[in-house]
C-alpha cells in the first residue's frame, strides 16, 4: 500500500460541504419547502468572510445565523454564499465561504452536522475487529438528540443554551400561528469527529 493514509476527514468534509451547498442552492432557486430552515454557524475570522465591521467586532470568532423568516438575496456560488439579514432594523450583507462553516442544521427535521475537526495525535487507529454493526451505523450523519431547547425569543434574537456559540441577533418575524412569539425546536449537532473510529 502507498505511504501515508487516506484523508477521510477531509474527504467527508468536502462531501458534506457539497451537500450543504446543494440544499442552499435549492433554497435559493425554489425557497424552503414546508417548515425547513437553516441554522449556520461560521468562523468569522476565516479568510474570505465579508461582514460589517461592527458585526465582526461583536462576533470576532463565530456567528450563528438563521435563514428562516426574514432574509433577502440569498446567492449561492461555487465556494461561498451571500445573504442579507437585518440587524437592529438595518440590512447587512454577509458573504461566507463554505469552508468557513462550523455547523449546519435544519431543526425542522432534527438534522445537524458539525464540521469541526477534533485533532488527537495519540488516538489509536481502528482495526477491522472494531467495526461492529453499531460502529458502522455511527457513520450515518445527521443524528440529533431531542430536548436541546433551541428557540427564538420574542424579540427575534436567536439563542442556544450554553455552551453553544454566541449567535447573531438578526431580526426575525415569527409565523402567524406562533402567538407567543417563540419557535421551539430540538436538536444536538453531531460532531464530524463521530465519523472517525478511534
Amino acid at each position: 500500500m502507498a505511504e501515508g493514509s487516506i484523508p477521510y476527514d477531509s474527504l467527508v468534509r468536502t462531501a458534506l460541504l457539497s451537500m450543504i451547498r446543494g440544499v442552499m442552492k435549492d433554497a435559493e432557486d425554489h425557497g424552503f419547502p414546508g417548515d425547513h430552515h437553516f441554522y449556520i454557524a461560521f468562523d468569522t475570522s476565516h479568510p474570505g468572510v465579508e461582514m460589517a465591521a461592527f458585526l465582526k467586532a461583536q462576533y470576532p470568532e463565530e456567528m450563528v445565523i438563521v435563514l428562516q423568516h426574514r432574509f433577502w438575496n440569498l446567492t449561492v456560488g461555487e465556494d461561498h454564499f451571500s445573504v442579507e439579514l437585518t440587524f437592529s432594523g438595518v440590512r447587512q450583507m454577509l458573504l461566507v465561504p463554505f469552508d468557513a462553516i462550523n455547523t449546519f442544521s435544519d431543526p425542522s427535521v432534527n438534522f445537524g452536522l458539525s464540521l469541526k475537526f477534533v485533532e488527537d495525535e495519540g488516538a489509536p487507529h481502528a482495526n477491522e475487529s472494531d467495526w461492529t454493526d453499531s460502529g458502522l451505523a455511527s457513520l450515518v450523519p445527521a443524528v440529533l438528540a431531542p430536548d436541546d431547547g433551541v428557540q427564538n425569543d420574542a424579540d427575534g434574537a436567536d439563542k442556544h443554551p450554553d455552551p453553544a456559540p454566541k449567535e447573531a441577533k438578526a431580526d426575525a418575524a415569527p409565523p402567524d400561528d406562533e402567538a407567543d412569539g417563540e419557535t421551539k425546536t430540538t436538536g444536538e449537532v453531531v460532531s464530524l469527529d463521530a465519523f472517525r473510529k478511534r
